[in-house]
């Protein structure tokens, strides 16, 4: 998650309660904050420029410690998109009907379209809609000794290579081993239509 959030040239401050020698030292060559708190705290929240902030994500190992840290910071900036880790399903369709958070997906409800995708395409790891289509992620890996094969219509998302992680956009850019992220539309779209402008133009976006 750092690596794709630097990726995008987004200015990141990672806030850890305890933070190992690894993050420090990931903090230090990546350039990016890192803060040493609890992130549930008024004063570290304060400490964040939330009201500067283009999101945030709370991920910490506890339902309910995300959720707090989610609504301190929502106070501090109403219109900041957030997105928090919830493994209980009842409590994440309790914090969306309570809380009035847009979506909201437990581990489980992830995971089971990844498992049902597996069955379709190889490499799946789920769903994703958006703009009234829906479309299956999926990861493949590159031949030493070819060009990456690829479903129809699939799109680049990323790729991974020794161990960096990078945006890409052109499957040309890629090399032998790497691996790489695409969103492949579950229903095909017609001949030589763009799948990406197609979703775009539906008329449910």
């Amino acid at each position: 998650m750092i690596d794709l959030l630097l990726a995008l040239g987004k200015h990141l401050v990672v806030v850890e309660i305890s933070p190992d020698t690894a993050i420090v030292e990931r903090a230090r060559e990546q350039r990016f904050d890192l803060l040493t708190g609890d992130a549930s705290r008024d004063a570290t929240l304060d400490l964040c420029n939330l009201r500067a902030a283009h999101g945030l994500i709370a991920v910490t190992n506890v339902d309910t410690l995300n959720l707090e840290i989610a609504l301190g910071a929502r106070a501090r900036n109403p219109t900041m998109p957030i997105v928090l880790r919830i493994a209980e399903a009842s409590f994440a369709a309790s914090i969306a009907r309570h809380f009035e958070f847009e979506t909201t997906y437990s581990a489980a409800a992830l995971a089971a379209p990844a498992f049902v995708g597996l069955s379709h395409l190889p490499g799946s790891r789920g769903r994703v809609a958006f703009a009234g289509r829906e479309f299956a992620v999926s990861e493949v890996v590159v031949a030493e000794d070819g060009p990456p094969v690829v479903p129809r219509d699939a799109i680049l998302l990323a790729a991974s290579r020794q161990g960096g992680f990078a945006i890409a956009g052109d499957f040309a850019e890629l090399g032998p081993c790497d691996r790489a992220l695409i969103i492949v539309p579950v229903v095909q779209f017609p001949e030589g239509e763009d799948a990406l402008a197609a979703a775009a133009e539906s008329p449910s976006a």
